[in-house]
């Protein structure tokens, strides 16, 4: 029997980025088409490899994505890695929040975060 999921905490409703990427692939393992233009994910076999910065994630949220990097990687994608994963999740979201607040142009840039 699989392990209980802690609650996740609030703020993390079904609407969640993670969610959508997940519902992109289809019961076969294969993902579904992509419209043109709504890519989040760039084509990375010729592009060098961008710099990461490190985040810190809350914990059910970590595991819940760890798990999907491991489902994924048996249903259709099966060299998936958790920072392409986590990329395409908070590129989705990136791309929602600039439509429904900022008129889908970048956000102004301020700086880091603490």
């Amino acid at each position: 029997m699989p392990a209980k999921r802690a609650p996740m905490p609030d703020g993390y409703g079904s609407d969640r980025p993670l969610q959508a990427v997940m519902d992109d692939i289809a019961d076969d393992g294969s993902r579904s088409p992509v419209t043109p233009g709504t890519s989040v994910t760039a084509d990375t076999s010729s592009a060098k490899a961008k710099p990461r910065q490190h985040v810190k994630l809350a914990a059910p949220l970590a595991d819940e994505l760890r798990d999907a990097v491991w489902f994924m990687s048996e249903h259709g994608r099966p060299r998936i890695q958790l920072g392409e994963l986590l990329d395409e999740a908070v590129g989705r979201w990136l791309n929602e929040a600039k439509g429904a607040h900022n008129g889908g142009e970048a956000f102004p840039r301020r700086g880091r975060l603490r």
